[in-house]
């Protein structure tokens, strides 16, 4: 095998790499299925066509994760030609997630906003930006589970899974040991730190778990990794490095917070957090996505025994 061609399908407000890998004689696997649209269903068209083929040949798709932009034309595919999908098990609460009623959407992301400790006035506000990343449900059944023992045979070789949760619950990467090269999702990205966020819908403690999934891939023999977003990048284990130094220094500037005044809910840290766009000048869907970042960097703390959280949903120093 081979990898013949990378072609970024890109919508905003999010951009996903679509990576056909070849076997010289053999179909094509694709890993990623970018965005929906037909900008992408002619980008990923003409990708293949380079390749001298046609999405007639992709014979199977292997997701990293169920996040919208990752999976968006899994439909068009499957309407075209049948396409089985492949996806870990965990994150069937993501797709599935855009099949529930709105009345239960706003029931989940209020009760989250309660845990918050987010006061009564903005909620209106808030659930209404909440409803707009609901989005259009994507039909992203799987029909292979995958799991770490998951392999898909190359000509020479295979890709190997290894579990990555923490952007999502069942994020993994794709690795093809014999020739050095890693398809990272959004687990590893060369130019941002990935999402990692206590949302509705989320696992627990996803902070925790991955910087667990760093220290998994950090000492991988690869050459090359293909990330979800931006370009190809070498030096697997000093990009791992500067992420989790990134990490380190926002949970520790998250526990200052904590020890330096009274108990206090995730609203009130997250609003007192030195974001580079102070929190009085964001709207209201940035406010939503800095509560979810400390309280995933709360909820890690408190894991680690550096904090507690009491039952009013108060953090203070342990």
């Amino acid at each position: 095998m081979a990898i013949e061609s990378v072609e970024a399908t890109a919508s905003p407000p999010a951009a996903s790499i679509s990576a056909t890998t070849r076997c010289a004689a053999e179909p094509l696997a694709l890993v990623d299925a970018g965005v929906p649209g037909e900008r992408s269903v002619a980008r990923l068209d003409a990708a293949l066509a380079e390749l001298g083929a046609t999405s007639t040949d992709v014979t199977r798709i292997l997701l990293t994760h169920g996040h919208w932009d990752h999976c968006g034309l899994v439909p068009t595919l499957r309407a075209r030609h049948g396409t089985p999908v492949a996806l870990h098990p965990a994150d069937l609460a993501i797709v599935q997630r855009g099949h529930v009623t709105p009345e239960q959407w706003d029931a989940d992301w209020d009760a989250w906003l309660d845990a918050c400790g987010a006061p009564l006035e903005p909620r209106p506000e808030l659930l209404v930006r909440a409803r707009q990343m609901r989005g259009d449900a994507i039909d992203v059944a799987p029909d292979d589970l995958i799991t770490e023992e998951f392999r898909a045979p190359l000509r020479g070789g295979e890709l190997g899974t290894i579990l990555t949760p923490g952007h999502s619950a069942g994020h993994v990467v794709f690795v093809d040991r014999q020739r050095g090269i890693m398809f990272g999702g959004d687990h590893v990205l060369p130019a941002i730190n990935p999402n990692v966020s206590c949302l509705p819908g989320s696992e627990a403690d996803p902070l925790t778990s991955y910087l667990a999934s760093l220290d998994a891939i950090r000492d991988l023999d690869v050459t090359v990794t293909l990330p979800g977003h931006g370009d190809p990048f070498g030096d697997l284990r000093g990009r791992v490095d500067e992420l989790r130094a990134a990490r380190e220094r926002r949970l520790a500037a998250v526990e200052s917070l904590v020890a330096d005044g009274r108990p206090s809910t995730v609203w009130q840290l997250a609003q007192r957090y030195p974001w580079r766009t102070a929190w009085a000048e964001m709207n209201e869907i940035t406010h939503l996505g800095a509560l979810g970042e400390i309280y995933a960097h709360l909820t890690c703390l408190a894991t680690a025994g550096r904090l507690e959280r009491d039952e009013a949903g108060r953090y203070r120093a342990s």
